[in-house]
């Protein structure tokens, strides 16, 4: 992966919202993430030659991580970068501790599926019809968890 991964800041919100709308049918507004920064999340973007490739977001709450969100631009999709991303959030939620990583993720979304279950995450339930698609109907999510151990 050529991307270099950093921390957030309200500079990359422009060019997140164009990812946010290409790859998502509910994106996130950018006040959103907006707040988050303000808050303290822990997000990161991926830039490869100056350009947000993709970005991530990890909230952390009495022991438990969960991933907010992780998107990739399509044209940088396939080369290791939602992979890297993953990683730096998992080695994130380990230092501060958490004891378990949660996430939710359309059940159609077999890549992303395949990289979370390769960083150690299972499927701990279903969520019925939590996505909307853009032909109106709806999606089930699956509830994603990975257990972290401490050294």
């Amino acid at each position: 992966m050529a991307a270099a991964i950093r921390n957030m800041t309200p500079a990359d919100l422009p060019a997140i919202e164009t990812i946010e709308q290409r790859v998502f049918t509910e994106p996130w507004d950018m006040g959103s993430y907006a707040a988050c920064l303000r808050s303290g999340c822990y997000a990161r973007v991926a830039e490869d030659a100056g350009t947000v490739a993709g970005y991530a977001v990890l909230h952390q709450l009495r022991g438990e991580a969960e991933i907010f969100t992780l998107a990739v631009a399509p044209e940088f999709q396939g080369k290791g970068i939602g992979t890297a991303l993953l990683a730096d959030l998992m080695s994130e939620a380990n230092r501060e501790g958490a004891f378990r990583v949660v996430l939710q993720v359309r059940s159609s979304n077999d890549h992303a599926i395949h990289i979370y279950k390769k960083a150690g995450f299972v499927q701990a339930g279903v969520i019925s019809d939590y996505y909307a698609n853009r032909d109106g109907t709806r999606e089930d999510a699956l509830f994603m968890e990975a257990m972290l151990t401490h050294a």
